[in-house]
């Protein structure tokens, strides 16, 4: 029952699902995303329980820290925030 946040972040680290259910609850708002964060793209890794495959979900930060019902989380999910230097070296 525990998610993570990583990469450019201020506060990674785990957290639990009950305390995180949502993108939102695991990062904070748009105000608390450090300078230079790449908010149009971030990726929740996650291994389904069942068959142990992992996927990699896209998530816009913009979306998911915005107004709305925000993106759910699953247990041992991992949020991985990328900075604008980490997308420009990937393009």
């Amino acid at each position: 029952g525990r998610v993570s946040v990583e990469g450019f972040v201020s506060n990674a680290g785990a957290r639990s699902i009950v305390s995180a259910p949502t993108v939102r609850d695991l990062v904070g708002d748009l105000g608390d995303l450090r300078l230079g964060t790449y908010t149009p793209f971030a990726v929740i890794s996650r291994r389904d329980p069942a068959s142990s495959l992992q996927s990699y979900v896209p998530v816009s930060l913009i979306e998911a820290l915005g107004p709305g019902a925000g993106v759910r989380l699953q247990g041992d999910d991992r949020l991985f925030v990328f900075g604008r230097d980490d997308i420009s070296f990937l393009n």
